[in-house]
């Protein structure tokens, strides 16, 4: 709740734009092409980053810095959008209709009582909505533009991305040193109009669905507080794809 007393929410428009579909399938083979073509770690799934952990050297001499983009689908703007793909240009060829369909479907309008809301910080109905067609793939284009950027203060090697979730190895236990790294990425997100939250000097960390420790080289599945394992009959109606994938003891 901020000092006027309104609660923060995220909206999530229940029109899709259909033209979301489209641009799904543009920003899909886009960020593909760009993962492709260069060295960073755009994570997709928790193997990926158990992977990466793994190939970790001198885990003993470094310390993890966790970070998180705050309210990061609201947050990216039409200036970021545009910056990032007129990067990925660099590295794919972008045709101006791909382009065009990418930004239209970025079109959206919420009404409350006839009324159209709009965004405190845009005077048109830009946004990249919470329920999207093409919204997570949207985040990835500019997470692209994010690591490739953040090559100027970590070695690209040593960090990754998952959506909003970030996670670096930093080759150092000075905390002096994690502070000023800190500082300068926090810098770099501001650059791009983005609110970043940030740990460093962590020996041991939970990200994603994993906790991880740099003193052991050790790693184990990790779950929040109040989440229960449920569990399913094996022959129950469950659809089998479901009952196919229950881990087994």
């Amino acid at each position: 709740m901020d000092e006027e007393g309104v609660v923060p929410c995220r909206l999530i428009n229940p029109a899709k734009s259909e033209m979301g579909k489209v641009s799904k399938v543009i920003l899909d083979n886009i960020n593909q092409e760009i993962r492709n073509a260069i060295e960073v770690n755009q994570w997709r799934s928790t193997s990926t980053v158990i992977k990466w952990f793994k190939s970790l050297k001198d885990k003993h001499h470094r310390t993890f810095m966790i970070f998180d983009i705050v309210d990061f689908y609201p947050s990216i703007t039409e200036k970021l959008l545009t910056d990032a793909l007129n990067w990925a240009k660099t590295y794919v060829s972008i045709p101006a209709i791909d382009h065009t369909v990418i930004m239209h479907a970025r079109k959206s309008i919420l009404f409350n009582d006839a009324n159209p809301w709009t965004k405190k910080d845009s005077k048109n109905s830009f946004d990249v909505t919470m329920g999207s067609h093409d919204g997570a793939e949207v985040c990835e284009l500019v997470g692209l533009f994010i690591l490739h950027n953040l090559k100027q203060h970590l070695n690209p090697a040593d960090v990754g991305l998952y959506r909003d979730d970030g996670l670096a190895a930093l080759r150092t236990r000075s905390g002096r040193l994690a502070d000023m790294k800190r500082k300068e990425v926090t810098q770099l997100f501001n650059k791009f109009g983005l609110k970043v939250t940030i740990e460093t000097n962590l020996q041991v960390v939970n990200y994603l669905d994993i906790t991880m420790n740099l003193a052991n080289g050790s790693f184990a599945p990790y779950r929040k507080p109040g989440d229960n394992p449920l569990f399913i009959h094996s022959h129950s109606d469950h659809p089998p794809g479901i009952i196919k994938n229950i881990p087994q003891p």
